[in-house]
């Protein structure tokens, strides 16, 4: 049994005035020339989302959890298949494109993609396009012939983004301009990826093939053990890294400090618990490291801006 959405069509629209539903998915024009698709649900069936881009768009993409097999076909050009799972964001600029996207079944799926023409994108990055790569300057431009597919795995800010909009905590018009600036926020952080750092000093450029081992290493030692995390000298010396490496470390290569990224990770574990709706409040407070409930409610809470108590309801 299928579910199938049509991208194109009229979808529901959330109620601003209720709380997040637990399954919706929904379009928003945040302003002319750009707009945001939001898909947030947990289905025991397959769900197919049929999308068509006739227009010239630039398509930014993040898939914070599930699994999707998209089939896509541009003009003449034969059909492509591609594989994403939960951390995944891209950015596109394929013009005449349409196909399918299929998300398993049984898996919570929480996705967004922002859509904008080359113009309003090239109005935006103006001074700095200068910095970007040639296939993705000559989208701006609105060349026609030109295309631009960019794969990469989220850092824990554009996770932390993407959160945030879909637990919205705005009503009202203060809604729209909340996800407008959020969108934006999310474009910059994935534009950041390909756009070199001119005035980068030689001490910035300390990490080597090694050190970036050791702080893979050191960031999965964190999120393994985050019901009895170490502490930073404890992790420094577990894997062969001094304190202030650590930490200059972290903030490069992942864009957060070393606590905050157990933050980001703990309440998005929490996030993903409370859509499957299986463990209560207080059995996600402790499996994600937290003994008291109440300290667990008010850091969510803070985080996406909504009692995990009410989540979902």
């Amino acid at each position: 049994m299928k579910m199938e959405i049509n991208i194109d069509a009229d979808v529901p629209a959330r109620d601003d005035e209720v709380l997040p539903l637990r399954e919706w998915v929904e379009e928003i024009e945040i302003r002319p020339g750009m707009k945001l698709s939001l898909l947030h649900f947990n289905s025991d069936s397959e769900v197919v989302v049929r999308f068509k881009v006739e227009q010239l768009k630039i398509v930014f993409g993040f898939l914070l959890t599930g699994e999707a097999d998209c089939m896509h076909h541009q003009r003449q050009k034969q059909t492509m298949n591609t594989k994403a799972s939960g951390g995944y964001c891209g950015i596109s600029y394929l013009p005449e494109i349409e196909g399918l996207t299929h998300y398993s079944a049984g898996v919570s799926v929480a996705a967004l993609h922002i859509g904008l023409e080359p113009e309003l994108l090239g109005d935006m990055v103006s001074e700095t396009d200068d910095g970007l790569p040639l296939e993705l300057r000559y989208a701006l431009e609105g060349k026609k012939d030109s295309t631009f597919w960019r794969a990469g795995i989220m850092t824990s800010a554009m996770q932390l983004a993407v959160n945030q909009i879909l637990c919205c905590p705005c009503h009202g018009p203060m809604r729209r301009m909340y996800l407008e600036s959020k969108a934006i926020e999310l474009m910059a952080l994935q534009l950041g990826h390909y756009t070199p750092h001119k005035k980068r000093s030689a001490r910035q450029g300390i990490l080597n093939s090694q050190d970036i081992e050791r702080l893979h290493a050191a960031r999965e030692l964190i999120l393994t053990n985050r019901q009895n995390p170490p502490s930073l000298n404890q992790l420094a010396r577990d894997v062969g890294l001094n304190e202030f490496k650590l930490k200059k470390g972290f903030r490069r290569l992942f864009g957060n400090t070393v606590f905050g990224c157990l933050h980001d990770h703990r309440m998005g574990e929490a996030r993903r618990m409370l859509d499957e709706g299986e463990l209560s409040v207080k059995e996600v407070a402790w499996i994600i490291g937290y003994r008291d409930s109440h300290s667990f409610s008010d850091a969510f809470m803070k985080y996406f801006g909504i009692r995990p108590s009410r989540y979902g309801h």
